[in-house]
């Protein structure tokens, strides 16, 4: 935090100088001056280092009920679990779109996940869709200990910035920087299907308890989404009329420690959250001219992101903990490192 208020402090003291002088050396806003503002890109590369994680750690009502044997049930998943590997081959799309003092940009890219694997232990999951059995619906699934399954995700990271862009320092025609201060949000969502075979049978499990269906085929939505705050820079090296290389660094977080509400609208369901996000990117590129202000562009990207969140009951009180029947409370993580070409066109 201490780093990223330094940062905003440079920046928004450059604006007020840019503003305030009109020498060459700075220039409020961006330098538009080659006159190409929209980019438009191709990527495809690798995801490694993909990591996804949920723990439950204790569960408040089995200290009120003096059920402390109870907190062994919690449980854990990662990748492994799914028999998913760290590295995935990715595609996708970026576009950027130039103002003087503003610049969006939107990223995706997507990947497929598909595997077989055999149950570890015995897996209690939420699925989407529900699964039907003798007339009735259910909502949850049991996956057996030693049941073989198949798994498959198609989603990928969507990565979406405002950038405010208060001044440019000229260093020279061909020497170009321009700091940045941003807000965005990075996600992850996919679609999933599952297929543990026919539905055996029915399980009551929790406490209280709940009914899950014993194997069965179910597909659903899974997403995360982060809001990020943060700064950067970009550095232009070239004139208006030749070939220009451009260097970009982003680098984006979020800390928070408080309540879920902002995430849901069911009281109920409200925990305490403490969220450690951090999201860097850097792009090196070259622009070359055709004609027209217009530009073919090649290049490479690399991105790294960890996300760590623990969620905690908000209830202290032991007859609210009762009422609220809370939950256990969880630690998740996710985490990937990512290295794209980039080809495109700018105009």
């Amino acid at each position: 935090m201490r780093r990223l208020s330094m940062w905003v402090g440079i920046v928004l003291l450059g604006s007020v100088v840019a503003s305030s002088t009109e020498a060459s050396f700075l220039y409020g806003g961006r330098d538009l001056e080659d006159g190409r503002d929209f980019s438009l890109r191709g990527t495809v590369g690798q995801i490694s280092n993909f990591d996804a994680m949920v723990q439950e750690t204790t569960r408040s009502l089995y200290d009120v009920t003096g059920s402390y044997w109870k907190q062994d049930d919690a449980e854990n998943y990662d990748l492994n679990d799914f028999n998913i590997g760290d590295e995935h081959n990715t595609i996708g799309l970026s576009l950027e779109k130039a103002w003087r003092f503003f610049t969006f940009q939107f990223d995706v890219s997507m990947m497929q996940m598909e595997s077989s694997a055999v149950a570890r232990r015995n897996y209690y999951i939420g699925v989407g869709d529900s699964i039907e059995y003798q007339g009735n619906s259910y909502d949850r699934m049991q996956i057996p200990k030693d049941t073989p399954f198949d798994f498959e995700i198609e989603g990928g990271t969507i990565d979406t910035k405002l950038f405010l862009s208060p001044c440019t320092l000229r260093f020279g025609p061909g020497f170009r920087v321009t700091p940045l201060l941003g807000i965005g949000i990075f996600g992850f969502a996919g679609e999933y299907e599952i297929d543990a075979g026919p539905v055996q049978g029915v399980k009551i499990y929790q406490d209280p308890p709940k009914e899950f269906a014993i194997g069965g085929q179910s597909s659903g939505i899974v997403g995360l989404g982060m809001p990020e705050y943060g700064g950067g820079i970009e550095i232009r090296m070239g004139t208006p009329d030749t070939a220009n290389l451009v260097i970009q660094g982003h680098y984006t977080t979020l800390e928070y420690d408080g309540s879920t509400s902002f995430l849901t609208s069911s009281a109920h369901r409200e925990k305490n959250a403490k969220i450690d996000h951090v999201n860097i990117r850097g792009r090196v590129y070259l622009e070359v001219p055709i004609k027209n202000s217009r530009s073919i562009m090649i290049g490479v990207q690399y991105q790294q992101v960890d996300s760590e969140a623990f969620i905690s009951s908000t209830a202290t009180d032991p007859e609210e903990i009762l009422a609220k029947q809370e939950r256990f409370d969880k630690e998740v993580e996710f985490g990937l490192t990512a290295m794209h070409a980039l080809i495109g066109y700018t105009w």
